[in-house]
């Protein structure tokens, strides 16, 4: 009787394991968030999101999954506005920010498929009233839209940080030539000879866009992208029209507080004006993958879209759009960040499966890496980070790393480091404005922080340094006082 009760006791907790790991994707993403970095003071292993919502300040967030094709899950959380209470829900409006390159491009093939433009051209041929300079760095190559479209056209990358309420726009050309909030756009680096994240680069082809058209780059992108592929609820309207107010999200800082005047407003809409929502994306995710697997009336040919997915010079990235993954698990998609908004959207190539993810908030970055690896580890997905847990670190170390910190290629920009406990507290100073960080160590000499950036303290030639990685790598070196 004893051997068969024992039996019967594993058979129930080998059940208990198996209802755990097949919990509908919902109740996962609610209650199974496991975050990247496990500090010591952390008692619990899986939480609820509630709870990492809390923790980063995102006040409000909307979820879409894919699954076989079909939108398995649609769901809003929080509030879209903390002083009136009002909640996000699944038609709530959200700034996609960088994600409106990827519709940017889609206007443009869509114009290659026409024959109204040639990708490899030298693109003053479309320019009226502005043009590319004559540089050095034209001599042997030349600006085209396949460039401008994946990078490697050779432009600055101007922060196109947008403009309050009470700002006046200033016009595109005005952006163009450094009369707004953001430097003036203009080549750095020969073109095609390097991958090199420009938004100046898509106001160009806004610019292009226009002229070729003698359309308002809005109207353009409505008749040719957004209505094609019934995005009913999504605009490139800057200031958004008051009629859809009613159900826009405010934008928040990184303490949960909520941007003056609700939002900023963008010029540049190629590169960061896209108000849209996770439904809404997903129809352009579900588009290319029925387009991949045999569609022939899509937004675009199988051709063209084939090519939208070539990655250039070795990077994972192809016209409009980034890449994760390779082969049969290649996925593709885009990530997205305006002021008090963060977004992703993420999905296979060559099966049906996928999300869509936005926040309203400057951290939301960090919550959408918890919740995807959420949604891989139970759907297989193989994508995600392996949780780091944080170490001991004796005192003494740690006051080593003491000090401050210049940046290499800004000596305006510095780093102010002590230490706290078993942590750094980094005071960073940037283009005149200060920022407050913590960090806590996983490694001797590597630390994370809670906004997806890891600082990796080296000594090399003598010297001191400290790499802070967020993104791309900024070279700190430690000096005297």
């Amino acid at each position: 009787m004893k051997h068969i009760l024992i039996i019967f006791g594993l058979l129930f907790s080998i059940s208990l394991a198996a209802q755990e790991e097949n919990l509908p994707i919902e109740k996962v993403i609610d209650s199974q968030i496991v975050p990247e970095h496990k500090q010591l003071a952390d008692i619990n292993f899986n939480y609820s999101l509630v709870d990492r919502m809390k923790h980063y300040h995102v006040p409000g967030m909307s979820i879409v999954i894919i699954k076989n094709g079909q939108v398995v899950m649609t769901k809003a959380y929080g509030q879209r506005n903390t002083t009136s209470k009002e909640l996000v829900n699944d038609s709530t409006l959200f700034q996609a920010g960088s994600i409106s390159k990827t519709f940017t491009a889609l206007g443009i093939l869509r114009l290659y498929e026409a024959g109204i433009i040639d990708l490899d051209k030298d693109v003053n041929q479309y320019l009226k009233t502005w043009k590319i300079r004559e540089s050095q760095y034209l001599k042997k190559q030349k600006v085209t839209l396949r460039r401008l479209l994946n990078h490697t056209a050779g432009f600055n990358d101007p922060w196109f940080g947008g403009y309050s309420q009470k700002d006046t726009l200033p016009s595109l050309d005005d952006v163009l030539i450094g009369k707004g909030n953001s430097e003036k756009i203009m080549l750095d680096t020969v073109p095609g000879t390097r991958f090199k994240y420009s938004g100046g680069g898509y106001a160009i082809i806004q610019k292009i866009i226009e002229e070729v058209t003698g359309k308002g780059f809005v109207q353009f992108m409505n008749d040719e992208v957004l209505v094609p592929l019934k995005m009913t609820n999504s605009t490139y309207e800057n200031p958004l029209p008051e009629r859809l107010h009613v159900n826009a999200s405010a934008a928040f800082n990184h303490n949960g507080k909520m941007v003056e005047g609700l939002w900023h407003n963008y010029v540049v809409l190629a590169a960061a004006g896209l108000w849209t929502t996770p439904t809404d994306l997903s129809k352009f995710l579900i588009e290319i993958q029925q387009i991949m697997a045999g569609k022939k009336d899509g937004i675009l040919t199988n051709k063209t879209v084939k090519m939208m997915m070539e990655p250039v010079l070795g990077i994972p990235y192809g016209l409009g759009v980034s890449f994760t993954n390779s082969d049969d698990s290649l996925m593709f998609g885009h990530g997205g960040k305006n002021k008090g908004f963060t977004n992703n959207m993420l999905a296979f190539v060559h099966f049906c499966e996928g999300y869509v993810i936005m926040t309203n908030a400057n951290n939301g970055g960090s919550l959408r890496r918890e919740i995807e690896k959420a949604i891989s580890s139970n759907f297989g997905w193989g994508i995600g980070y392996e949780t780091k847990q944080e170490m001991k670190l004796d005192a003494e170390l740690l006051k080593g790393y003491q000090g401050r910190y210049v940046l290499e290629s800004d000596s305006t920009a510095s780093l102010e480091v002590a230490s706290s406990g078993n942590s750094l507290i980094i005071v960073d100073v940037w283009k005149e404005k200060i920022y407050n960080h913590k960090f806590f160590p996983i490694k001797l000499n590597v630390f994370i922080g809670t906004q997806l950036a890891k600082i990796t303290f080296v000594k090399e030639g003598g010297r001191n340094y400290l790499d802070w990685k967020q993104g791309r790598t900024f070279r700190y070196r430690k000096t005297n006082y």
